[in-house]
């Protein structure tokens, strides 16, 4: 009955963030240099990402366990507060607000050690593979990652191969899986999925 009914999948619509990638690092660095560069990396990422440098000073300020410095406030001519004092202490951040336009991530996308065990598990890895479930598939299968993964390393990618798994085919019907299946070919211009339920 199904089989007249075409997926709208979406994929061609939907745009997933750019992922941080790690920056160039080598053997020769020592941890303070290296966990540097990666900190002063992620924190302009997130900076970027979020579109609010300000909110990115914040977050990195309490990932180190410091108090984010508030901003100075400028007395205009409408302005009760004088010039030099500053604003009440920035919100903690689980309490930045939902509604912020700007908040593109979650909380745990803004978590710095999160992508430092991603970017070392990836570099660690021969082949990489991919888990997508099926309902959700391309919420799960990031483009700027699986890019990352698959382009050369001269290129500034990891070279590795990578496979992606569709999951929980057992859920939804025939046709839903071959519409993924075939969706993630065309955008990902790979040869072979698995599936597994």
């Amino acid at each position: 009955a199904a089989s007249g009914l075409q997926l709208q999948t979406g994929v061609a619509d939907f745009v997933h963030i750019e992922i941080p990638k790690r920056p160039p690092w080598s053997y020769e660095m020592n941890r303070g240099q290296l966990e540097s560069r990666e900190t002063s990396y992620f924190y302009r990422w997130l900076g970027e990402t979020l579109g609010d440098p300000q909110l990115s000073q914040e977050l990195q300020a309490i990932t180190e366990g410091r108090v984010p410095e508030a901003p100075v406030v400028q007395e205009t001519e409408n302005s009760s507060v004088p010039t030099g004092t500053t604003n009440p202490p920035p919100m903690a951040v689980a309490e930045v607000p939902r509604e912020n336009p700007a908040r593109k991530i979650s909380l745990f996308e803004a978590n710095l050690e999160v992508w430092r065990q991603l970017w070392r598990v990836l570099e660690r890895s021969d082949v990489v593979i991919l888990l997508c479930d099926v309902r959700h598939a391309f919420l799960h299968a990031n483009r700027g990652l699986i890019d990352y993964v698959r382009r050369p390393r001269a290129a500034g990618g990891l070279g590795k191969p990578l496979v992606i798994v569709l999951t929980k085919i057992d859920l939804v019907p025939p046709y839903v899986v071959r519409a993924w299946t075939d969706s993630f070919k065309t955008s990902f211009l790979i040869s072979l999925l698995s599936r597994f339920r």
